[in-house]
């Protein structure tokens, strides 16, 4: 769920990274080294740096480096207590926090089932999550519509849309509204985990 880059995919915690670091809840990093691999780094200062998303500046993670390559330390910190991370799986932050590595605050999730504990985009203009307006550009009068749009208990993509000439386009965006709670209540039925920082 990272400073100056965009963050690549995660990188398998390698065993060896343990000779060196140590758990400590007092480190605001939830790391200490141990046993540091460079010179300029004193034994048991606090290992990691925040890293910041180039282009919006929101927090992205906290980063350890060893030999060469960058490291999420939820990540470290998970496979230190509980061992490797199953690929396809990955460790999300309860409380939405990056920079929260309290072991109480992890939690291992499919991909599909993180984005459940995801906050609305940035880029929503509706004001609602799962909402928006298209246009139809297939017609010459260029139709507009309200569509809702969700992930069924497959991870598979669905909508709905609703036409603003037919319903007039608030009431469009109402329809479209209650059919994206109508169908994340139904997902939640069959044991989707959709979390309140989701925003439905």
């Amino acid at each position: 769920i990272l400073e100056g880059r965009f963050m690549r995919k995660s990188l398998a915690i390698p065993p060896e990274i343990f000779d060196h670091l140590v758990l400590d809840s007092e480190s605001s990093t939830g790391l200490r080294w141990t046993n540091p691999t460079l010179s300029q780094v004193r034994p048991f200062s606090e290992a990691g740096f925040k890293r910041f998303h180039r282009k919006t500046g929101r927090p992205e993670a906290i980063i350890v480096g060893f030999k060469k390559k960058e490291y999420k330390v939820h990540r470290v910190i998970w496979t230190f207590l509980n061992g490797e991370i199953p690929d396809g799986i990955v460790v999300d932050h309860i409380d939405g926090n990056p920079f929260n590595n309290s072991i109480s605050n992890l939690k291992i999730k499919t991909q599909p089932d993180n984005m459940l504990n995801s906050r609305k985009r940035s880029n929503n203009t509706s004001g609602e999550t799962g909402v928006y307006l298209t246009l139809d550009k297939r017609t010459d009068k260029h139709r507009e519509s309200w569509v809702a749009y969700w992930l069924d208990i497959n991870g598979k993509r669905k909508s709905k849309s609703f036409s603003c000439d037919l319903y007039g386009s608030q009431e469009a965006f109402n329809l479209a509204v209650k059919q994206r709670k109508l169908a994340i209540q139904n997902l939640i039925k069959q044991g989707k985990n959709y979390t309140e920082r989701h925003g439905t």
